[in-house]
């Protein structure tokens, strides 16, 4: 369907309300009864008759576009790679894999794939650089049934005419949108999700630090364009936290299990066990894994051989053993989303019962991991902390102090987590509006304002740990993927360093947050360890070894 915009950049509408905006979707005769009007207006409940959603200017305002809008009549139920591209093939499997299988079993209840391609002409008072607040924001409303969920993203695609075949069907890539929070701060009754669009001068641009601060420009000439996709789907009518409880029930996030180092030579894998199972009398090492992530998700690399690996060196984790710095090694998988790291510590003492370690043990702790670990040594429960290692530390994320930064967090974490239960777990929560930070503990935790997060951070007696802290920073040349993957990371990076108002960071946490010691103990001899790394990519990819061997036993 074909929509044009006049030449003074309002947009056409057969409405005739004071607010213009543009209705889409198939109507007869181009025209919108009174009854779908005032469904339009949220005046009278229920889905316009042939309208699926509805594009205006946010607050009112009217965006600066020009030219034409091409958007779906109805939409696809039976998407293809060759035309949508397979990030938005993947975004559809990850939707059906979050929601209840019944839905995927019946044939009514199909993904609906919508799309609204859209070219504006440049703005050029914003190519020599804006700031996020400064773009020219769109508003999409997507009328949904109580019993719909919606997934709406930008996907960068190259340029060219829409719905030909996409070149390189892997080589597209897309930026989350959340909604705006419903009146009633759920989904059980609502009509309708509200969606805020930035404008962007072109779909290329980068981050450029400046006198003024940190701005972003555009590139004289868009080598790739922005779609906004949406995807409608049937689900479980229930609020918010319902819904991601049910997701990650489904997907085993919740699951709290204390993992052992298999030492039997050639078997390099973690076990699960009892506190009958650990040897409370030998020196250890305890895993603590970050967000969305697990044992295996984290520290793989440093125990997983990659593939056409013929090597016969023992790994990482097994060298520790044979090279007596660590008698054991010990795991704790456990919910990070749900629960506080002081919860998830009270469950491990409880796990190991009533026993206590005779040795002072050493821990590592990745991202969030790091929260937790400061919480245990500052207990002081069942085992002391002598040393430990943080690993690109949450000790605060900036995107958690702000709800409507959500969005950059689940961007950050869509590009950095390899495909698992828990990059299924973030595309559910790109469904919902950043008011589900209010319920999710796990991640609160890692909001410095939060009293969760200062209660770790700011104790009544600091312990005596002594922690080296690994901080990672983005560079260009950490990015894998084809030209408009490439694009879209160098887009993305601008965004978030925006956000966090520094060029220094690795995609979610600032380097300087990475490197903080409190309210541990710093290192006499090791201050911070920096290495060029996105979050998650540090085992095994960027972190040498023997620099993670130095900060664990402080040997040379």
């Amino acid at each position: 369907m074909k929509i044009k915009l006049n030449a003074g950049g309002a947009m056409l509408s057969s409405s005739r309300d004071e607010q213009r905006y543009i209705p889409l979707g198939v109507r007869r005769n181009d025209r919108v009864s009174r009854r779908d009007r005032r469904r339009l207006r949220g005046e009278e409940e229920g889905v316009p008759d042939g309208i699926w959603g509805t594009l205006g200017g946010w607050d009112t305002e009217m965006p600066p576009l020009r030219g034409t809008i091409m958007c779906s009549d109805y939409g696809s139920v039976q998407s293809s790679a060759e035309l949508a591209g397979e990030a938005t093939m993947e975004e559809i499997r990850m939707v059906r894999m979050g929601r209840a299988e019944h839905f995927n079993q019946d044939p009514e209840a199909a993904v609906i794939e919508r799309y609204i391609s859209f070219t504006p002409k440049p703005l050029p008072e914003l190519r020599d650089g804006f700031t996020l607040d400064e773009l020219p924001k769109m508003r999409l409303t997507l009328f949904v049934k109580p019993d719909e969920g919606a997934l709406v993203f930008y996907q960068r695609t190259a340029t060219g005419a829409w719905k030909n075949k996409i070149d390189d069907p892997f080589d597209t890539e897309i930026e989350y949108l959340l909604p705006e929070p419903t009146a009633n701060g759920d989904c059980e009754n609502r009509d309708r999700l509200n969606y805020q669009i930035p404008v962007y001068p072109s779909a290329d641009f980068e981050a450029v630090e400046t006198d003024n601060g940190i701005v972003l420009k555009s590139t004289s000439r868009s080598a790739s364009k922005l779609v906004i996709k949406a995807l409608v789907f049937k689900r479980q009518n229930s609020t918010s936290q319902d819904v991601l409880k049910r997701v990650a029930e489904r997907l085993a996030l919740n699951r709290h299990n204390l993992q052992i180092w298999n030492t039997a030579p050639g078997s390099y894998y973690f076990t699960d066990v009892t506190a009958n199972d650990i040897d409370f009398n030998k020196r250890t090492l305890l895993l603590l894994h970050g967000t969305f992530s697990s044992t295996r998700g984290t520290y793989g690399g440093l125990f997983e051989r990659k593939k056409n690996d013929a090597s016969t060196q023992a790994v990482f984790l097994q060298q520790l053993i044979d090279n007596g710095h660590f008698e054991q090694i010990l795991a704790f998988d456990h919910d990070t989303v749900f629960l506080s790291p002081d919860k998830n510590a009270e469950r491990l003492e409880a796990m190991l019962g009533d026993n206590e370690f005779a040795h002072p043990i050493t821990a590592m702790g990745f991202s969030r991991g790091a929260l937790l670990l400061k919480c245990l040594a500052c207990r002081g429960n069942k085992f002391k902390i002598a040393r430990a290692v943080t690993v690109a530390g949450a000790n605060h994320v900036e995107y958690t102090r702000l709800p409507g930064r959500l969005s950059a967090l689940c961007n950050a974490l869509k590009r950095i987590t390899p495909p698992s239960a828990m990059l299924t777990f973030v595309n559910a929560l790109a469904q919902h509006s950043g008011h589900v930070l209010s319920f999710l503990d796990g991640i609160r935790s890692m909001n410095k304002d939060d009293p969760l997060n200062q209660a770790i951070l700011n104790p009544a007696t600091p312990p005596d740990t002594v922690l080296v802290p690994i901080a990672g920073r983005f560079t260009v040349d950490t990015v894998e993927g084809g030209r408009i993957r490439k694009i879209g990371a160098v887009a993305l990076h601008g965004v978030l360093s925006v956000i966090l108002q520094s060029l220094r960071h690795d995609w979610v946490v600032t380097e300087e947050r990475q490197s903080a010691v409190e309210p541990c103990q710093a290192s006499p001899t090791m201050r911070v360890i920096k290495v060029k790394s996105r979050h998650t990519s540090f085992f095994g990819n960027n972190l040498d070894n023997d620099e993670l061997l130095r900060a664990l036993t402080g040997g040379p």
